[in-house]
This record gives structure tokens, C-alpha cells and sequence, in this order.
């Protein structure tokens, strides 16, 4: 650490103390991030059946188009917990990033500035990519994590019986929620919640599905019985993509028994036909209602300890996930489907009415928000912005532009540590830039999408003469945005 970043540090947090200094923090925090969650709730136009996320947004801001800045987990998260650029705190991968992005003084963690701030932050379940407790995480104590694999599989037992690294894609299980990991970190949320008394408290919650493989009670599965579940469009790959991404889908680590009990791994020679699309899309679906119940049984406790008028809540999905659509079932790609998350923000006291926001966000603006939210200075390494002026109807844009970034997983450890492709998302365009892995500096490989309708990822306009300007002007704005990119 340098010394004029360890003077900057120094400052940022004795301004914290004197502005804190003999005065009692009223604010509570309560943030609910939710695994591999693209926007199909019903308060999104979605499938998923979600009645308590959806009256929740009802009286909260719902971001429409709000992107996250690496489409996996770990980089995803070190961005919304350090409010930087992937470029900048240098998180790529899972296995790395929570040590990475807690052990950088210079660019304190949401958690470590709100316990700077007074706050004793708590953390339940999947915050960081791991369950590291690291000073820099933040943490007062250390995170609860169920005491159970990560997959939260509930009868489903490995067996020699079983083809070489078989596991399911889907477990509908016979049985209670208090069953599922999810509603034990739930539980645990809820018993913080209690035990808040009367001092402000922030909670970080952290629900693993509908991460693959899609697990939940069949209860939530019933409840799509004779529902019209179609596969995802777009279902082809765009005309002229580049397929660099696609070297890596996650659905290829699980498989499926056939209704004669056989059971078969799914793989780039055997994906699932559409049966299975729709059984699996179906599957995700029974999760994300899994998750609407969980989200019900902590907003309840909220509103029945009389918590709501003074306590920040916000959902986020750490990244999208393709089901199928795109000829994909995974995330990191460079499309939609894998930068777009949900993101519903109720900041009390800011806003009277509930805001459908078509503005572009992004996760780096969450940290800015709750810490000005609660009153305590942004610490100069951020590079979001608040949003505070669009939940309060003072402004409607706050951007031009969501930026993204990714590195392809491929074969080849040479090229995914080095190659880089930018995402740029528009108000009508996604733009995409591949850089040539042995200089990052130079753009080797382009795509333009009209993004105006629902199925605009079809076709890559680069080489279509009609839309030369538009090409042009996403040039320029990549450079005008994001000028030491």
C-alpha cells in the first residue's frame, strides 16, 4: 500500500469518527443477495411465480435495467462489495476474490466503511465468494454458512452406481423447507433480526438458488402444474456472434435421469432437448418461488418488530443466467441474459411512491447508495454513483452507459488470464469490444446489437451497412465513458 493511500484511508475514516462521534445511527441496513438470479419475477414481466417480491416492489424502486460489472459470482460480488471496476480491484475469478477484494486498505469494503461507521455488519449465507472472515471482510463476527455442501442437495447421495461425476440438475424434494440450507440462513436472518433490540443493526443475507442445481421443495414445483412454460427466446445464437464465451457451460457439470431410470450427464453432445428446457426452466422457476417464500418469512419479521420505517432493503441478484435461450445454460457470456440482475431498492424516507426506473445502473452504485442513505462520507475510491437521486424523482439518468467485463473460460490458462471483452450496454444498443489477448489495448473482434425489443441479441450489426453510424457512435461513447478503458 502506498503512503498517500494509507494517508487517504487515514482521513476517510476519521471522518467517519468525528461525524459519528456521540451520535446515535437511526438507519438500519438489511441487503438480500440471491445466487444466479435473472429478472423472471413477476414484478419483471417474468414467469416465476413470486407474490412477496413482487408487492415488495410495489412500494420500493425497481431498476429495470440495472447490470452488473462481471457476469460470476466472485468477481460480481467484489465489485458490489468494494464499489470499483473489475479492471480496478483486479478480481477475475471465484477461487481468489474474496481475499483479493478484503485485503485492500486503500479501497475499504461496504461492510468494513458501515463497521467503521458503528455498524456491527452480520453476514448469513453468500456474500462474499466465500466464507473467509478476513479483517477487511468487515464482519463483527464470523458469516453463517449451512453446515452442508454448498449444492444444498437434500436426499440425493452420491453413489459408484452412478456415471463418473454425476450429479443431479434438479432435485424436487418430498419434504419441509426447514430442510433446504436456504431457509436455515433465512432462520438465522430472522433470530439477528430479533436480536437487533434497540440498536441499528445491518444485515447482509446471502440465499445460494436458484443456483445450479436447482433445488427445492415440490411444493414450489406444484405450483406451476399446467402452467404454460415455453422455452426462452432468444433460442438460437446470434447470426455472426463471436462464441469465445462459449467454450464453458455450467449445465455440463450435471445430469438427468431418463423416465427408465437411466442416469446421463448433459454435455455439448447431449444437451437438453425440449422436454428437459422446459422441465429444467421449470425447476429454476420452483426455486425463485423457494426464494420468494424465504424473502416473505424476513420482511414479515420486519414489519412485525415495526422495523420498516427506518431500515434500508434492498434485493440483488449477483448476475444473470441463461436457461437455455441463446443456446446457453450458464452465465459469463457477453450478452443480456448474463449482465442483467434484478435490483429493488426501498430506502424509507426517500421516496413516497414506488419508482419502475428505466434508467441504467449498476452494482457499483449500490455501495454509494446505503452509505449517503445513512449519512456516512463515500470514501474516495468508489466508482458508482449513488442513486439516491433517482429513487428520490430528482433526476431520471444518472448514465450514458453500463459497462461490463469478462475474460472467456476456455482451455487455455494463457488466454483467460489474459484476454479481456467489454460489454457496453446502452439505452438502445449492447456493444461489444474483444481485445486481443497478447495486447488488451487493441480491439480484435466486434458486435452491435439492437436492443429496442426483446429478442434483439439475433443478429450482430457490425457489418450491416445501415447501422455504420450507430457502430461509430458506440465507439465513441465506450471511449467518452470510459476513457482508460
Amino acid at each position: 500500500m502506498s503512503f498517500p493511500s494509507q494517508i487517504s484511508r487515514v482521513l476517510f475514516f476519521l471522518i467517519l469518527a468525528t461525524s459519528h462521534a456521540g451520535a446515535e445511527l437511526r438507519k438500519n441496513i438489511l441487503f438480500i443477495a440471491i445466487d444466479d438470479l435473472r429478472p423472471v419475477m413477476g414484478a419483471y414481466g417474468g414467469g416465476a411465480i413470486t407474490p412477496h417480491m413482487d408487492a415488495f416492489a410495489k412500494t420500493a424502486a425497481l431498476f429495470e435495467r440495472h447490470y452488473v460489472q462481471w457476469p460470476v459470482c466472485g468477481a460480481s460480488r467484489a465489485s458490489l462489495l468494494s464499489g470499483q471496476r473489475p479492471r480496478t480491484h483486479g478480481c477475475f475469478i471465484n477461487v481468489t476474490s474474496t481475499g483479493q477484494v478484503a485485503s485492500r486498505p486503500e479501497a475499504p469494503t461496504l461492510p468494513f466503511a458501515l463497521q467503521q461507521a458503528g455498524y456491527d455488519p452480520l453476514c448469513f449465507g453468500k456474500i462474499y465468494h466465500s466464507q473467509e472472515n478476513l479483517p477487511g471482510c468487515g464482519w463483527s463476527q464470523p458469516p453463517f454458512f449451512p453446515n452442508r455442501p454448498w449444492q444444498l442437495y437434500v436426499d440425493f447421495k452420491p453413489s459408484p452406481k452412478n456415471p463418473p461425476g454425476y450429479q443431479p440438475a434438479q432435485e424436487i424434494y418430498k419434504g419441509p423447507d426447514s430442510a433446504h440450507g436456504d431457509y436455515e440462513i433465512t432462520t438465522q436472518v430472522i433470530k439477528a433480526l430479533e436480536g437487533a433490540g434497540n440498536k441499528p443493526f445491518c444485515i447482509f443475507a446471502g440465499l445460494l438458488k436458484p443456483h445450479l442445481p436447482f433445488v427445492a421443495p415440490k411444493k414450489y414445483w406444484d405450483l406451476y402444474r399446467g402452467a404454460n412454460i415455453k422455452p426462452l427466446e432468444p433460442a438460437a445464437f446470434p447470426f455472426r456472434g463471436n462464441r469465445g464465451c462459449y467454450d464453458y457451460t455450467e449445465l455440463w457439470g450435471y445430469g438427468y435421469e431418463t423416465q427408465s431410470g437411466v442416469k446421463r450427464n448433459f454435455s455439448q453432445e447431449n444437451p437438453p432437448d425440449e422436454r428437459q428446457t422446459i422441465e429444467l426452466t421449470r425447476a429454476y422457476y420452483s426455486c425463485v418461488s423457494f426464494e420468494d417464500a424465504q424473502i416473505q418469512r424476513i420482511l414479515r419479521k420486519v414489519r412485525e418488530l415495526g422495523l420498516e420505517k427506518n431500515t434500508a432493503i434492498v434485493i440483488w441478484g449477483d448476475h444473470g443466467f441463461h436457461l437455455g435461450d441463446q443456446e446457453r445454460w450458464s452465465k459469463g457470456a457477453q450478452f443480456e441474459a448474463d449482465m442483467r440482475s434484478p435490483l429493488i431498492m426501498r430506502l424509507p424516507g426517500i421516496s413516497n411512491k414506488p419508482i419502475a426506473s428505466k434508467a441504467l445502473v449498476e452494482t457499483i452504485d449500490i455501495y454509494p447508495t446505503l452509505l449517503e442513505y445513512c449519512g456516512i462520507p463515500l470514501p474516495d475510491h468508489l466508482e458508482g454513483k449513488s442513486l439516491i437521486p433517482l429513487i428520490s424523482g430528482e433526476r431520471k439518468n444518472l448514465k450514458r452507459s453500463a459497462l461490463s467485463e469478462m475474460i472467456p473460460i476456455t482451455g487455455d490458462p494463457d488466454i483467460n488470464r489474459r484476454s479481456r471483452i467489454y460489454s457496453l450496454r446502452s439505452d438502445d444498443y449492447r456493444y461489444v469490444q474483444w481485445r486481443d489477448p497478447r495486447d488488451i489495448s487493441k480491439v480484435v473482434s466486434e458486435e452491435l446489437y439492437d436492443m429496442r425489443n426483446s429478442l434483439g441479441e439475433r443478429r450482430n450489426l457490425v457489418t450491416v451497412a445501415s447501422h455504420r453510424d450507430t457502430l461509430r457512435d458506440m465507439r465513441k461513447l465506450m471511449i467518452q465513458e470510459h476513457p482508460d478503458y
